[in-house]
């Protein structure tokens, strides 16, 4: 079975590290992840705990809240998929900045992969580009 890669194909190094891409992973029956891919969605060490949930009222299409099981946090609702991922990937990073205070070397790991993969459109903000970035910055001062 071919699988498509979603996202970017050439390798970014940092000092001879290198720093892994997002990658959309697909739903379809069958579908793989490409080799050197470390899935980072739900469940799991590195998800997002905040849900984005779709409102679906009859009529009102597109209208999202944010909810995170485990604390039991609740957003308002937003009107656009772009804003509903922008927060919870706001919602993500103060997730991220507690791993991080706890364990500096929490996403280190990561840099293991070429590929860092959620099912978040590639359009849209995604908590895998915070971990990204924040891989970026951790190995140039590493």
């Amino acid at each position: 079975m071919k699988h498509s890669l979603v996202g970017l194909s050439d390798t970014l190094m940092v000092d001879d590290v290198r720093i892994p891409h997002r990658h959309q992973r697909s739903r379809l029956k069958d579908a793989r992840q490409p080799e050197s891919c470390k899935y980072c969605g739900r469940p799991g060490k590195f998800s997002n705990d905040y849900e984005i949930f779709d409102v679906n009222t009859k009529g009102h299409p597109g209208f999202y809240y944010i909810s995170n099981r485990k604390t039991g946090y609740l957003s308002n609702v937003f009107g656009g998929d772009q804003s509903a991922h922008r927060h919870a990937v706001e919602m993500h990073k103060i997730q991220m900045e507690s791993n991080l205070k706890s364990d500096p070397a929490y996403y280190d790991d990561l840099l293991k992969y070429k590929w860092l993969s959620c099912f978040c459109p590639l359009d849209l903000p995604c908590h895998v580009d915070t971990i990204i970035e924040h891989l970026r910055k951790r190995v140039t001062h590493l």
